[in-house]
């Protein structure tokens, strides 16, 4: 988590259309590629992690129809507030709207408290990513302040 945290640090120098990150884990070898879209604040984004091929890992990581978990971050620039948990994760939520379609409600599991894992989003949520130009995510912050990230979604596609 960490390193995507880095990632979208160093991203947020520069905002624009979606990019793919790689970075060599030092300990393993082993390339880790993503593909980083910014907050049009550069106060947060969006991170999908890539398969082998370099190309946005859509899959779920646990194929649970319960629980459907991803490898989508969402990393924003304030504490989002917690209102459950799930195993050891705090659970938060989140209302995402792609382009000018309706928003819908999801949740996110959080590995601290300004980023996590999205889960729960449905086969149609997924396909709705791919074609995004802009996505907004809506959450609370623990001080109950309503943020709003606008991500610009420009170039995600020609990742898939």
């Amino acid at each position: 988590m960490k390193k995507l945290l880095l990632l979208a640090l160093m991203a947020g120098l520069v905002f624009g259309e979606c990019r793919k990150h790689e970075i060599v884990d030092k300990m393993t070898d082993e390339k880790i590629i993503s593909i980083l879209c910014n907050d049009s604040s550069n106060g947060g984004a969006i991170v999908f992690q890539a398969d082998k091929n370099g190309k946005p890992d859509l899959s779920p990581k646990r194929n649970d129809s319960e629980f459907p978990a991803y490898q989508i971050t969402v990393i924003t620039d304030s504490s989002i507030a917690t209102e459950t948990t799930m195993g050891v994760a705090k659970v938060g939520k989140l209302k995402i709207r792609v382009n000018k379609n309706k928003a819908y409600e999801t949740q996110i599991a959080l590995a601290d408290s300004r980023s996590g894992f999205l889960f729960w989003l449905t086969k149609e949520q997924i396909e709705e990513l791919k074609t995004a130009k802009t996505l907004l995510i809506q959450y609370y912050t623990i001080f109950e302040e309503t943020k709003i990230l606008e991500i610009d979604m420009s170039g995600f596609d020609k990742f898939l």
